[in-house]
């Protein structure tokens, strides 16, 4: 065997390595609750910070600001285990 059918061989075997894995029918990731925090729009954001004297370091705020807590469910400790996870 050739180098180069060698090192096709072995790119092609990690690649099907990496392929693995499969589904193990779980909700893993999946978004269990989403609350919105605070809105912010860019006129309360520039009135903030013309107050607090930070306007001229950060400039006009450019966009709204939306806060959001999420529950999401990822793997636990134990192999097959889940747990809920926040963020």
């Amino acid at each position: 065997m050739n180098k180069l059918t060698l090192t096709l061989a072995v790119a092609a075997a990690f690649s099907l390595a990496a392929c693995g894995g499969g589904s193990d029918g779980s909700n893993r990731g999946a978004l269990l609750s989403q609350t919105t925090v605070v809105k912010l729009s860019t006129t309360s954001i520039d009135t903030s910070s013309k107050a607090s004297g930070l306007i001229a370091l950060s400039g006009a705020a450019k966009c709204d600001v939306t806060m959001t807590s999420m529950d999401y469910q990822t793997a636990g400790v134990q192999p097959g285990e889940f747990s809920n996870s926040t963020a």
